[in-house]
């Protein structure tokens, strides 16, 4: 089964309407192999692309349990939260102050069993910013 199948597929269980523009969405978010900003999707997704019209779908996504917005502090990057690809163990978020691109890092797990009895975990979040690999060796 191709890609184009396997989203339309994925957009059919969840209920929506599987759109070129949805479609082409998730395959931008699948095929980054880290988490993807907001503006990278603009990029990516082409001139054309109504920032309202692509807020609203990922959000829609979200709502779906598609796609996750693994960004607390409200940037917006997101993550395939369905099928293979799911971002599905709590692991480190690398931050990137220079090109602002974020990374999983898998190799640094978080372990919420142990919160004490009588804590609601509302959300869990591992973040650490800096330069990533490719921008330290610019400087």
């Amino acid at each position: 089964m191709d890609a184009k199948t396997i989203y339309h597929e994925i957009l059919k269980e969840s209920n929506l309407s599987a759109t070129r523009f949805r479609i082409n969405t998730l395959k931008e978010i699948d095929m980054a192999g880290r988490p993807i900003s907001r503006n990278e999707l603009m990029e990516k997704l082409g001139s054309n692309t109504d920032r309202v019209t692509l807020y609203r779908n990922l959000q829609g996504l979200c709502d779906a349990g598609i796609i996750e917005n693994v960004d607390p502090e409200g940037s917006g990057y997101f993550v395939m939260k369905y099928g293979k690809k799911a971002h599905t163990q709590h692991h480190l978020h690398f931050e990137c102050t220079a090109c602002k691109k974020l990374y999983c890092i898998h190799e640094i797990v978080g372990d919420i069993s142990k919160i004490p009895t009588g804590f609601n975990v509302k959300s869990f979040y591992l973040l650490a910013k800096g330069t990533c690999e490719a921008c330290s060796t610019k400087t």
